[in-house]
């Protein structure tokens, strides 16, 4: 870590010790306490895949993916939907969802109701029920997922 043009490895702050973790995630740190109070994740450093609902999903935070336990219970995922785009009908077994739709438009469908989104609005997917969202702007349709409790790939299933 460079701290006014020096390298060093952890930076002392009041109680506090700031170490980084690795290139894009740096953790905050209570001295002589072997917890993490901290954790800063870069979207920019994100690994995106084609998630079984066919968006384009990076896992920012997930309590059972992170090196030291986290005290939350929620994962919490940037997903993309390309223009023209409808995801694959699915559903979370026992866990609610939120979508908090960050840029573009579209259409949100949970079981048998729909209704147009875009940015700036949160929309709330309670458990077991059917859901997808279809792209209809000429954008990519930017939406921050939250899942609680945390996503688990046993509780996903496609229709």
């Amino acid at each position: 870590m460079m701290y006014h043009g020096l390298k060093i490895k952890a930076i002392c702050v009041g109680m506090y010790i700031i170490m980084p973790h690795n290139r894009h995630i740096c953790r905050l740190r209570r001295r002589n306490d072997r917890r993490w109070h901290m954790l800063i994740k870069d979207i920019q450093n994100g690994k995106y895949f084609r998630a079984i609902d066919n968006t384009i999903l990076c896992e920012l935070l997930h309590p059972a993916k992170e090196d030291e336990a986290l005290e939350i219970r929620c994962s919490i995922a940037h997903a993309i939907v390309k223009p023209g785009v409808t995801t694959v009908q699915h559903r979370l077994k026992t866990s609610a969802e939120v979508y908090y739709i960050l840029d573009g438009e579209g259409v949100i469908y949970i079981d048998d109701e729909s209704a147009d989104v875009h940015s700036g609005q949160a929309i709330y997917i309670p458990p077991n029920s059917k859901q997808n969202i279809q792209n209809t702007g000429n954008y990519n349709l930017k939406i921050l997922c939250i899942v609680y409790p945390m996503w688990r790939m046993e509780d996903e299933e496609v229709l």
